[in-house]
């Protein structure tokens, strides 16, 4: 759970699943001055919203008042980012819920981290997802010399020897969706319902850690090797 929002400590109540900050926390995130933030929150509806007394967590402290991510949001819609390091911050703000968003909206549910179990785990995944025996067998597979941008997902100047012989880069969003699924839904059995770890629970699912395996350099040589050899 996040304890600070880009910079500015959350307030939570066990009542709400919503994040609130105080002014104070509301200006240092967005680089203005307390007063800025006053003013502009008692133009907008954001005025009347006095703090969280209803569970008691600030009692006697009649003048605290919170304010939701919309308030933050509101903020940064309708200032005026007139210097370069406020503009940065907004933006890295409305990247951070827009990506989020994205998310949600095509995959169903979104995680702030993209992965949570070990990279062989992943790769084991990934090689399941895929429907190969491997995870290195995705190259072979999927490298194409003729097909539009090799049969990766790469694009233009991007697609190069160098990537091309990544498996990752020949996995479509769609199966993305699939192994962000599996990869999340097996760290939260692991962490809240089974004492079993990953690589058994995975295999008890029927997917094998060993298919998880990377090339080895030498192997990793080979497949640049031959990708060169036929571009």
């Amino acid at each position: 759970m996040l304890n600070r929002f880009f910079n500015a400590e959350i307030i939570r109540t066990s009542q709400s699943s919503e994040m609130y900050f105080t002014r104070k926390s509301i200006a240092q995130m967005l680089g203005l001055t307390d007063k800025t933030v006053e003013t502009r929150l008692e133009k907008l509806r954001y005025k009347s919203l006095k703090g969280l007394r209803y569970d008691h967590k600030y009692t006697g402290r009649k003048h605290f008042f919170k304010f939701g991510l919309d308030a933050v949001i509101s903020l940064i819609f309708t200032l005026k980012a007139d210097d370069h390091n406020r503009l940065e911050r907004y933006a890295e703000i409305i990247d951070f819920i827009t990506s989020h968003i994205g998310n949600l909206c095509f995959d169903e549910f979104t995680s702030l981290r993209g992965y949570y179990l070990p990279i062989d785990c992943r790769r084991a995944i990934i090689a399941h997802v895929c429907g190969v025996d491997k995870y290195i067998d995705i190259v072979n597979a999927r490298f194409d010399p003729n097909a539009p941008y090799k049969g990766s997902m790469l694009r233009n100047r991007h697609c190069t020897p160098r990537l091309l012989v990544q498996p990752e880069v020949y996995v479509t969003r769609e199966e993305v969706t699939k192994i962000k699924g599996i990869d999340l839904a097996v760290h939260l059995l692991c962490k809240h319902l089974v004492d079993t770890p990953a690589p058994v629970l995975l295999a008890q699912l029927g997917i094998d850690v060993e298919r998880g395996l990377d090339f080895s350099d030498e192997e990793k040589t080979k497949m640049l090797e031959y990708i060169e050899s036929v571009l």
